[in-house]
């Protein structure tokens, strides 16, 4: 089954577009647009991708799609494209319609755009979204086979730009052009062999060999990270080590110095305690102080019990409160029973006053009950019926009646209990809010303390106004210094000894590390070897399917001897970035000759600046060549010229240089 797919662009209609208003039809094979700088040749160019991709011609979604002149957009009509494109004999009309409002805002005097909109036609019918039509595009310009693995991140337009624009290929990565390059049709490389070969088979571990590559990358990655993280830890203990060694000999003399300093200042401060021993105040000072001890525990003990006695007062206050909310509660409880009671009472002494009022029918025919008429038998026993009836009626109401004025009684001694408890807590509530806080907790300190502890301080202010000798005051002063010198040695060794326990594991950390960054690095050359026998491989075979004039190179050797990955593009032997436009053009040409019959992909390819090719090779699909020109040599033909509509395209040629042209003045 042939799977390739030709496409054909047969006719457009521009209105409004970038200024051009025009219909064109097309030849299914070679057609040449000729113009002036600024005639429209690119605008055109720009109508073909913005109809398939919404993009210009340099591949940019924001571009200016309505004419502006001096800031001000011309003309109010919408902006369309629509295209007649032929797939293996079946006809597809696309349609780009753009349309803006604009408006003056109240305090503008410009017009300024104030919305806009993009609809969408497939075969003249309207397609909602532009997710919709871009799916409907992307199946029709798609290979038959499309392969996602081979793209990933790409979509059909990055796949159609490869096969249709001379310079896009060249501009990819040089990974993804390797890659693409890799999996031609024709290029069947037998990997498994080379990952033998290499002695790359037993670190795959089930993983391909870019996924290998990838993890090992990414974990040198790591390891160099971590590596200079410890060497940056390495050089701060280092130094650390480096000036406790310059201070001390080792913990043992640190040790030593601290506590010969410490010794030293309590001497001093002996000698200073025992010269104001023998002053008077001092000794009197110690028994005031002592007595002042007492008192203050005495008075916290007072104070600490009367505080536990008044927070009981409060909580048995909340707590009645409490109890006295509950007895509320059920009070209203109570009262509703009562209510009922003298309720059904009432009720019940009326229905005793009904039947002690109620008298037999009139007519002694008719049943007391129902009214119905009586049997002769039964009339002359009816009034005597009737009173029997009544008086047993009247026994049951009474015997009701009692048992009702029985439960009344009972509810209310029971509410008048509850009513009783009430008022009970009510007054043990109001007795205890009448107690005061007692008056010790409202002091911070009884009078008797507060003498005492200013006679103290006075005596501590005489006893700071004796004099201590200089050699006492300059002793103690001496051993402070020296005991604080001491113990910043003492710190310092013992941050030396965290140190030096810390360079120790920093080292074999180190050591871990730079062993597994080495078997890293083992696979890693293995994979580059790996890569330049498939490179060379597939050098060879897509040098092949290319041609001759252009090849590729698939890697460098780099002066240390190594082979650097690469994917240079190379005609006749010259770099490509060293070509001329034109040389770099053609080179895409013969690339895409060789892409179109891999993707089985055949769409329309459009050449600009043709003027600068001198052969443009035989392509397999319709193509468009843009000419910067006036005159084709060609047959010594001139094309006339005549007075062009300023942006318009002058002339358009339909068919093939070896024809008759036949010439479509577009001015």
């Amino acid at each position: 089954m042939d799977e390739s797919k030709f496409l054909i662009l047969k006719e457009t209609s521009l209105r409004d577009f970038r200024g051009i208003t025009r219909e064109f039809t097309f030849s299914p094979g070679k057609n040449i647009i000729s113009g002036r700088n600024g005639a429209g040749k690119t605008r055109f160019l720009t109508s073909h991708n913005w109809l398939l991709h919404g993009v210009d011609s340099l591949n940019k979604t924001a571009f200016g799609i309505r004419p502006i002149v001096n800031g001000v957009v011309v003309g109010d009509s919408p902006s369309s494209v629509e295209s007649v494109y032929e797939v293996n004999g079946s006809e597809f009309r696309l349609e780009r319609c753009y349309s803006e409002v604009w408006g003056l805002p109240r305090g503008v005097s410009v017009p300024v755009k104030i919305s806009n909109k993009t609809t969408y036609r497939l075969n003249k019918k309207t397609v909602k979204t532009k997710n919709s039509f871009d799916s409907s595009v992307g199946d029709i310009i798609s290979p038959v086979k499309f392969d996602t693995e081979l793209f990933g991140r790409k979509t059909s337009y990055e796949m159609f730009k490869i096969v249709t624009d001379p310079l896009y290929f060249a501009k990819m990565d040089y990974l993804d052009r390797r890659k693409v390059f890799g999996q031609m049709e024709g290029v069947c490389i037998d990997t498994d062999t080379i990952i033998e070969a290499v002695g790359l088979s037993p670190f795959l571990e089930n993983s391909s060999v870019n996924d290998k590559q990838d993890i090992c990358t990414d974990r040198q990655k790591e390891i160099t990270k971590k590596l200079a993280a410890l060497k940056t830890v390495l050089e701060e203990h280092t130094v650390i080590l480096k000036s406790a060694n310059q201070k001390t000999t080792g913990p043992e003399d640190a040790k030593r110095k601290v506590k010969f300093a410490g010794s030293a200042v309590d001497t001093a401060v002996q000698g200073i305690t025992d010269f104001k021993s023998g002053l008077e105040t001092v000794k009197k000072l110690s028994n005031l102080n002592s007595k002042l001890l007492g008192l203050q525990k005495d008075f916290n003990n007072k104070k600490a019990s009367a505080l536990k006695d008044f927070n009981a007062t409060c909580q048995s206050i909340e707590s009645k409160i409490n109890y006295l909310a509950n007895l509320k509660e059920v009070l209203k409880g109570k009262e509703k029973i009562l209510l009922a009671v003298q309720k059904q009472y009432a009720n019940q002494r009326d229905h005793i006053a009904h039947l002690e009022a109620s008298k037999p029918p009139d007519d002694k025919r008719l049943c007391f009950n129902c009214l119905k008429p009586l049997e002769e038998s039964m009339i002359a026993k009816s009034g005597e019926n009737f009173n029997l009836k009544r008086a047993d009626d009247l026994r049951s109401a009474n015997g009701d009646l009692a048992e009702l004025e029985k439960s009344g009684t009972e509810a209310m001694n029971t509410r008048n209990e509850y009513k009783r408890m009430i008022d009970k807590t009510e007054k043990e509530i109001a007795d205890l809010r009448m107690i005061e806080k007692p008056s010790i907790l409202k002091i911070e300190n009884p009078e008797e303390i507060f003498l005492l502890e200013k006679e103290i301080a006075d005596l501590n202010t005489k006893n700071g106004e004796v004099e201590i000798p200089v050699e006492l005051t300059s002793a103690l002063d001496s051993a402070k210094i020296a005991l604080k010198e001491a113990q910043a040695i003492e710190a310092d060794v013992k941050a030396a000894e965290t140190s030096r326990k810390r360079i120790d594991d920093v080292n074999e950390s180190k050591k871990l590390l730079s062993k597994e960054f080495s078997g890293v690095q083992k696979i890693l050359d293995l994979i580059d070897e790996y890569n330049n026998q498939v490179a060379s491989q597939t050098e060879t075979i897509v040098n092949g399917l290319i041609g001759n004039d252009v090849t590729v190179r698939m890697f460098k050797k780099q002066e240390n001897g190594n082979s650097k990955p690469v994917c240079d593009i190379l005609m006749h032997g010259k770099p490509y970035d060293d070509l001329s436009s034109g040389e770099k053009v053609l080179a895409g040409l013969h690339i895409i000759n060789a892409m179109q019959n891999h993707f089985k992909l055949y769409p329309p390819v459009f050449i600009e600046n043709a003027e600068s090719i001198s052969l443009i090779p035989q392509m397999n699909c319709q193509t468009f060549e843009l000419h910067h020109v006036r005159l084709f040599k060609d047959k010594e033909r001139k094309i006339p010229h005549g007075d062009l509509v300023q942006g318009s395209i002058d002339h358009l040629f339909v068919g093939d240089l070896s024809d008759d042209l036949t010439t479509d003045v577009l001015a």
